[in-house]
């Protein structure tokens, strides 16, 4: 009967190893199953994933034909529930807004209580009667009449612009900081 061995999967916490070579096989983790003699199979059982650790998991697993089928079986039902978890995880939430804030009760009960027209006025919390709240009222606001492009010219006639220095000029140099020699 064959024995079939096979390095535990990597999940970077308990199982650790990613390939193994014995005998001149290399045990790659994510290749699954390899067929091994039982002089082999002896000596991978005795194989722990951290080896200055004695009692740490076991580096592969050995067994038959037939137990390396329930361990796939097993394994693809785990990845399954697990797939199948983590999709729920990740679904959306759904929220349902249905309290209302005090303020906009307020609001449409004056709307509703109020008839004819509807004013700024009628809104206790408008964005008008905020900005009054913080800026004053609406005459002692600064003039921002002048456009954009009018301050901008404003400001570059005003300006004056630095002196610009003549370049010094330069003599060629030679090799070691002297004259160079002219080229005819």
């Amino acid at each position: 009967m064959s024995t079939l061995a096979r390095l535990k999967p990597f999940d970077g916490k308990r199982f650790v190893i990613r390939s193994y070579t014995v005998f001149g096989i290399k045990f790659i983790g994510d290749r699954g199953w390899y067929k091994v003699d039982s002089d082999v199979s002896e000596y991978l059982k005795t194989i722990v994933q951290r080896a200055e650790d004695p009692d740490s998991a076991p580096a592969f697993d050995v067994c038959s034909e037939d137990e390396a089928k329930a361990i796939d079986e097993r394994e693809r039902v785990k990845a399954s529930r697990r797939d199948a978890a983590q999709a729920e995880d990740a679904a959306p939430m759904r929220v349902h807004n249905v309290a209302r804030p005090a303020a906009a009760q307020a609001a449409r009960a004056a709307i509703a209580a109020t008839s004819g027209d509807l004013t700024t006025d009628d809104i206790r919390h408008s964005p008008a009667s905020k900005l009054e709240e913080i800026l004053g009222p609406a005459d002692a606001a600064p003039d921002l009449s002048g456009s954009f492009d009018d301050d901008m010219a404003a400001a570059a006639a005003s300006a004056v612009p630095p002196p610009v220095a003549a370049p010094a000029p330069s003599t060629p140099k030679g090799k070691h900081g002297k004259k160079a020699p002219e080229l005819l």
